[in-house]
């Protein structure tokens, strides 16, 4: 038990400083990178020091039960879900709608508020079971929302693949959701840093890259 909450302190500590780093790195990125950048590298850096500060919240409660844990964890993603959502169609250039980018963020905080009813659920009852699987249904939406009704205009660009890749990276958390709370929360804490801090440090790794531009002879 001792090398568990070892872990998760580990765990914990070490995602909040690769958020605050990150969103420094971010906020260079929106000051001295790329133009097509400068509005991705803001809204990452700001869900950074969202995460970062509730990320204190658990360092600070060490008498914090399980379900405050959880409370603050849902807390986190409701404020920052919709606003990865924007971050991920800003990657995803040139081929999300904005309709569809404001559709798949309401159906990211409703994924975040049936996930919180379902962890407040009676474990194993029929009704986790439905909320579980109405918060993946919201997930679903998310994803038919960003990867269809693609505009015409259809340039292969770096940025689209890791968007891609970074939303994919949801999945885990439905899954991790299912395990007990000794694994539960360090699992939860990789995968908060590198679907937030690896997708801060990907956009300033774009943001950095010098301009390549094809010449004609």
């Amino acid at each position: 038990m001792k090398n568990k909450k070892t872990m998760n302190r580990f765990t914990t500590l070490t995602t909040a400083s690769a958020l605050l780093a990150t969103a420094g790195l971010n906020g260079v990125g929106a000051i001295r990178g790329r133009k097509e950048y400068v509005a991705a590298n803001g809204l990452s850096g700001a869900i950074l020091l969202i995460a970062f500060f509730h990320y204190l919240r658990l360092l600070r409660g060490a008498t914090l039960n399980q379900n405050n844990i959880d409370l603050v964890r849902h807390s986190d993603w409701l404020l920052t879900c919709p606003l990865l959502v924007v971050e991920l169609a800003l990657l995803l250039r040139g081929r999300v709608e904005p309709a569809r980018a404001g559709l798949a963020a309401a159906a990211s905080a409703a994924m975040v508020g049936f996930g919180l009813a379902a962890r407040r659920s009676s474990p194993g009852t029929p009704q986790q079971v439905a909320l579980w699987a109405a918060g993946a249904g919201m997930l679903a939406v998310v994803m038919a929302a960003l990867l269809s009704g693609r505009k015409k205009k259809r340039r292969k660009r770096e940025s689209a693949r890791w968007g891609l890749l970074f939303l994919l990276l949801w999945v885990p958390y439905g899954v991790v959701f299912w395990a007990p709370a000794s694994v539960r929360n360090p699992v939860y804490n990789v995968l908060d840093m590198v679907s937030k801090a690896g997708l801060g440090a990907v956009l300033f790794a774009l943001s950095t890259q010098p301009v390549i531009r094809s010449r004609h002879v």
